[in-house]
């Protein structure tokens, strides 16, 4: 089978099941950064990385400066 031909079944297979979960509402989506659902064992594996403090690095906090 052509590799273009391949790609538009799979395609059509992934959808068909998206609409079929749908029905029963249930939604599989991929694990990608545009997906808004957290990757929740990369978040498990690296509190390191999100859970400390932020130094805010080149945030001015002049508060007069931010009144006037």
């Amino acid at each position: 089978m052509e590799k273009n031909k391949l790609r538009h079944k799979l395609k059509k297979l992934s959808f068909d099941a998206f609409l079929a979960l749908d029905r029963v509402g249930v939604h599989v989506l991929p694990k990608h950064y545009y997906t808004p659902v957290p990757d929740y064992k990369w978040l498990r594996e690296n509190k390191e990385y999100w859970m400390r403090r932020a130094g805010l690095v080149g945030v001015a906090w002049n508060l007069d400066a931010q009144i006037t």
